[in-house]
């Protein structure tokens, strides 16, 4: 099933278990009240809490739609989300992890938002969908850690075999708890450097960076043998 945070309700969910339900994308979109009113998302940050708490006590792990960075996220909107992934426990395995750690907002048309950022002239349609479009970060450390991390999870999603994203207990695996391990370290890294100006945003830093997650986090090509999988 798709379904929204507030739809989560203990005893549907416990029917729908006992005949035979176990799978569920919701999407929390962020961590912060502000950015889901900003979003006109129409749900809390107690609400996402709650249906993660019905879900898991049912025996369901839901795969969940998160917006890490949206146009005007600032590295603090960025940082309370980290926190409250962390939190609610959703970046233990490398999966999800991958996935949540790097989203930018899409805007689909003919929304409001789409529209909005249209009129503005910040709207970037895709080359590919005319009904898609994304908006440039106003914050130029926003934007360098969204690329940095958008690098990073797409060299894992091209280089690690499909079955280490259908692995159901990959927290169980070393190679891959280490891999989940570093991709969290490298993104509070690189965003406790910006935030202290310790990192500055440009290019040269953005190919060192790059250049050490393509070295350390994926295995070399043909190397699948490394990964020895649970689930």
């Amino acid at each position: 099933l798709e379904g929204r945070v507030n739809d989560i309700d203990d005893e549907v969910i416990g029917a729908l278990v006992e005949a035979g339900f176990d799978e569920i994308l919701i999407g929390l979109e962020s961590g912060s009240d502000a950015t889901l009113a900003r979003l006109n998302k129409r749900t809390t940050v107690a609400q996402n809490r709650r249906a993660l708490q019905v879900l898991r006590a049912h025996g369901v792990e839901p795969n969940v739609g998160f917006i890490m960075f949206e146009p005007d996220s600032s590295l603090e909107d960025v940082r309370v989300n980290l926190g409250f992934l962390e939190e609610v426990g959703l970046l233990s395995r490398l999966s999800v992890t991958a996935n949540v750690l790097y989203h930018q907002q899409i805007l689909l048309g003919p929304t409001p938002a789409y529209r909005r950022a249209l009129a503005e002239g910040r709207l970037v349609v895709s080359s590919v969908n005319p009904y898609e479009g994304t908006v440039p970060y106003r914050s130029a450390e926003v934007a360098f850690l969204a690329e940095t991390m958008a690098e990073a999870c797409r060299h894992l999603f091209a280089r690690l075999p499909r079955e280490v994203w259908l692995c159901a207990d990959q927290a169980s695996d070393p190679v891959l708890r280490a891999l989940n391990d570093d991709l969290v370290a490298l993104f509070r890294r690189v965003l406790d450097g910006l935030a202290s100006k310790t990192l500055e945003p440009g290019p040269g830093a953005a190919r060192e960076i790059v250049s050490e997650i393509k070295g350390r986090l994926p295995p070399e090509k043909g190397g699948e043998d490394r990964f020895h999988h649970a689930g």
